[in-house]
């Protein structure tokens, strides 16, 4: 091989790399572009989430530690009360129920019921 064919295979060599560098660089900023119009969308979108986090956030619960013993022993004994105020109303209910069914006026009753 003569000395002017080595730098014809060495030329060919370096334009190739410099064509695979080009088209490797140009695909790689096509993809850039896209990403960065994408990440555009997803900022105008996180935007708007944000906004409705903002509207939907509710409000702070109420805290024992913070309100005290007496706030929340206060709370709690008007449940209990309240809660003994149905079990009293559903007993006076079961007891009406059961003297309906112990005391009935044999008078009152029809040919359907009699026995």
């Amino acid at each position: 091989m003569s000395w002017w064919s080595w730098i014809v295979i060495w030329a060919v060599l370096v334009l190739a790399m410099l064509g695979m560098y080009a088209l490797l660089g140009w695909r790689l900023f096509r993809k850039a572009s896209v990403v960065l119009g994408e990440l555009s969308q997803l900022g105008a979108q996180v935007g708007s989430v944000q906004d409705n986090v903002e509207q939907l956030t509710p409000e702070p619960s109420d805290n024992a530690i913070l309100l005290g013993y007496a706030e929340m022993y206060r709370r709690r004994d008007i449940q209990r009360q309240r809660r003994a105020d149905e079990k009293e109303l559903r007993r006076e209910k079961r007891l009406e129920r059961g003297k309906l069914l112990t005391t009935s006026d044999y008078r009152q009753r029809t040919w359907p019921h009699a026995r």
